[in-house]
């Protein structure tokens, strides 16, 4: 074997060696936090449609889900920024539009509204199969509102470039504000894109 076959012998060894650690040290990693498969900025756009309630209880226990009160539906449609920290906490800025379905509405009614929020919360991946649980509130950034409750199902796409959540649950959400409170329950899909680091 001549000299320059040694050398890359031990030149090919070598770089099977940084590998093999790079993959046990990333797998030791994800075991000893899965919550660091998700980190980053991502920019997101969701969807909820909501039937709110009037009163302190909002629905009877699924399956009849029953509403205690007078309702109304609506739909909602934000924008944001959403940062997960790799921990499993997580906070986001958002506004957008509501938009009451209360229908027919009268002349000189305003059945659409803006809104902006400041959420935070918690979220808990699946290191088998890269799903995860979030759960957050919200309070609105001039402080007239705040929304607990909020939960959703998400999946981490290919190297974590994209996020996918819904809410499928029949889960209460509740929102205290000036003078008023109220329960809903929310059917909403996000979809989020991981912003470019600079």
């Amino acid at each position: 074997i001549t000299m320059r076959t040694q050398w890359l012998i031990a030149y090919a060894f070598t770089v099977c060696l940084i590998v093999l650690s790079a993959g046990s040290a990333m797998a030791f990693d994800e075991r000893d936090n899965p919550n660091a498969l998700l980190k980053g900025k991502y920019r997101f756009s969701q969807n909820n449609t909501c039937a709110i309630v009037f009163d302190s209880i909002g629905f009877t226990s699924p399956p009849q889900l029953l509403t205690t009160g007078d309702g109304f539906t609506a739909l909602l449609y934000l924008t944001g920024v959403a940062h997960y920290d790799g921990n499993g906490n997580y906070t986001l800025k958002d506004h957008g539009l509501f938009i009451s379905q209360l229908t027919p509405f009268p002349s000189g009614s305003s059945p659409v509204s803006t809104f902006a929020d400041d959420c935070s919360g918690t979220y808990e991946v699946n290191p088998q199969n890269g799903s995860f649980i979030q759960k957050g509130s919200c309070t609105a950034t001039d402080g007239s509102y705040t929304l607990t409750g909020i939960k959703f199902e998400g999946q981490i796409g290919p190297e974590g470039s994209v996020l996918t959540m819904s809410s499928a649950e029949p889960v209460v959400q509740t929102l205290v504000g000036n003078g008023f409170a109220n329960k809903r329950i929310c059917g909403a899909h996000v979809t989020s894109v991981r912003m470019h680091q600079k």
